[in-house]
Order: structure tokens, then sequence, then C-alpha cells
């Protein structure tokens, strides 16, 4: 077979000379598709710098902002406090390190609170030991803020009409039976593993079977800022199970620790009364807060309204506890960022509120 006929049979099976360059990519293809290959990578690493620029110049106006204010109530009020070794000075190094630690592991892709976790347990644990000048009191105090404030943004941002879809039996069904199962089954293994008396194993397990808000709120809140299962109202309603579940956590542990400890000095019927009470005292309270946080034409500033309901929150949490009823101020907090929440969306009561933003 000669050469006219060879190409003239390959012309045949594929219809065209056309058609065959068509189904082979070309030199000049190829060297476009690597141009712009290359192109697209080095407007990438400059979005990454300029990010990086934005980023740290952020965080050089948070540092001088910090430093100014660090100074100015070191030179107004002065005393050892606020010196290398103090109190105050403590929580600042705390701060700095939790947040500095938070950064990172966010741009490494993990979730900001993992670097947060580390930097308190190297700082607390590390030879040197900088935030030994931390009283517990304070501890305490921040560790209750904390929760508040995370209550409280998770009742803020729950979705009620996607939970009325849901369904209240199941987010009840997702936060009283997998915790008391799971606090129960936690306490009878200390039982058997290191013999403690059955109340007080109990109140153990209920510390196990506690729920890290700071975990959950914070990932359901990114999910639900992605649109991922909005529209079923799963954000919503694992943010609601999340949180009553720590209510139910800290109500559980409070009423077999009161009973362990105290024994035959507390009747029957104020044990078994705590349970109703701390939920009837938390939705009282959060209605109440929420009714107050809706008068938007006396709160008509966004920085009046964070400031109110924060130090709402606060009060709640610590009254409550001063009354060792814990387990109200955390319900308390979630019901009222819900009640205001829906105040706020609906611009009720017409008389106290503004026009909704």
């Amino acid at each position: 077979m000669s050469v006219d006929n060879s190409i003239e049979t390959i012309v045949i099976e594929h219809g065209s000379s056309r058609n065959i360059e068509s189904t082979t990519p070309s030199l000049r293809d190829l060297v476009s598709k690597d141009t712009n290959m290359a192109t697209e990578n080095v407007l990438r690493r400059v979005r990454i710098i300029n990010a990086l620029k934005i980023d740290f110049m952020c965080w050089l106006g948070y540092a001088f902002i910090g430093g100014i204010i660090y100074l100015a109530t070191f030179l107004s009020l002065g005393g050892e406090a606020l010196l290398p070794g103090g109190a105050l000075w403590s929580i600042v190094i705390l701060f700095v390190v939790s947040h500095v630690a938070g950064y990172i592991t966010e741009r490494f892709g993990a979730p900001p609170v993992l670097g947060m976790i580390v930097a308190g347990l190297t700082l607390r644990n590390s030879p040197y030991n900088h935030i030994a000048a931390l009283p517990e009191k304070w501890g305490e105090v921040v560790r209750g803020v904390g929760l508040g404030v995370i209550l409280v943004r998770s009742g803020l941002d729950l979705d009620t009409l996607a939970l009325k879809k849901v369904g209240f039996g199941t987010i009840a069904k997702l936060t009283c039976i997998p915790g008391i199962l799971e606090a129960f089954a936690s306490g009878l293994a200390a039982m058997v593993m290191f013999d403690m008396p059955f109340l007080l194993a109990i109140s153990t397990g209920f510390i196990l079977a506690a729920v890290s808000p700071a975990v959950v709120v914070g990932g359901m809140l990114d999910l639900q800022e992605r649109g991922y299962g909005v529209k079923r109202g799963i954000p919503s309603l694992v943010l609601a199970a999340a949180s009553m579940d720590d209510v139910v956590a800290i109500s559980g542990f409070s009423l077999f620790i009161g009973a362990a400890i105290k024994g035959k000095e507390s009747s029957n019927i104020v044990l078994i009364s705590h349970g109703p009470l701390t939920i009837i005292y938390g939705l009282a309270l959060g209605c109440l807060g929420g009714a107050c946080l809706s008068a938007t034409k006396i709160w008509n500033r966004r920085w009046k309204r964070t400031v109110v309901i924060l130090c709402l929150s606060i009060i709640f949490m610590f009254g409550m506890s001063s009354l060792h009823f814990e387990g109200s101020g955390a319900l308390a907090s979630i019901v009222m960022g819900i009640v205001a929440s829906m105040s706020w969306r609906f611009n009720y009561p017409k008389m106290l509120s503004l026009p909704a933003e």
C-alpha cells in the first residue's frame, strides 16, 4: 500500500484531516495551558501575600491598642497586679498567647480553639508558669463569662422557624437521652473501676457527659454561615441540642453532687424539686431578659444591646450560681438570646421597637 493510500484511509476513517487536528492538542495549546496555570499560581500567591499583609496590619493595630490600654491602666491605677507576675499580667499573657495560637492553627486549617487549648496547657504547665499569679476565683469568673457569651451567641443564632419544622420533641430527645445515658454509663464505670459511691460517681458522669460548647457552637455557626444543612435546620438543631445538653449536665451535676455532699442534711423534697425549679427559673429569667432587650427604642445602638445582653448574662450566670442553681443561669442565657432575636426580627413589641434593620 502506498503512502497516499494510507493517508486516504485515515481521512476516510476519521472523517477529515481537520478532525485529526482537532483531536490532537497542538504545541500552542499546551504552551497556552501551561501559561494560564502559571498565571493562576502567581495570582494565588499574590492574594495570599496581600491577605497576610492585611492580617499583619490588623494584628499590629490590635497590639498598639492593647499596649495603649495597658499603659494607661498601669499609669492611672498602678499596683503590682499589672507588672509581670501579677494577676492582671497573667490575664493579658493568657489572652494574647491563646489568640495568637488560635490564629496560627486556623492558618493551618485546624479550629482556633485547638490552638487556644494547647496554649493554655502550655502556659499552665511550663517551667516558668506565667499564669501562676492568676487567682482561682478569677479563673472561675473567666470561665463563667466565657460560657455565658457562648450560650447567648447560640441563642441569638438559633433559627426558631427551622426548629419548629424539626419539632421540639426531637430537640428534647437529642438533649436528654444521650446526656443522661452517657452520665449514668460513666458513673457505673466509675463505681466499678474506682469504687466510688453512687451519687459521687453519677456526678462525675455528668461532668464527662457535658458537650463542649466552645467547639460545637463555633463549628455549627461556621457551617450555618456557609449554608450547609440550613434548609433542613440541621445547624439550629445541633446548636439547640448542644446548648441544652450543657444545661442538663450542669443541673444533673449540681443535683447529685449536692446530694452526695450534704447527705442527710437536705430533705428529699428539696433535692427532687431542684430539677424542675432550675428549668422554671431559667425560663422565667430568660424571657424577662429577652423582653428587656426587645425595647430597641431604648437600646437604639448595637453596642448598647451588646453591653446589656452581656451584663444580663453575667448577672444570670453568677446570681443563680450563688443560689446553687447553676443550670438556671445557663438556661436563662440561651432563652434570653432566643427571645431577643425573635423580638428584633419581628419588631415586637411595636410601641418599644424600632423598625427591623
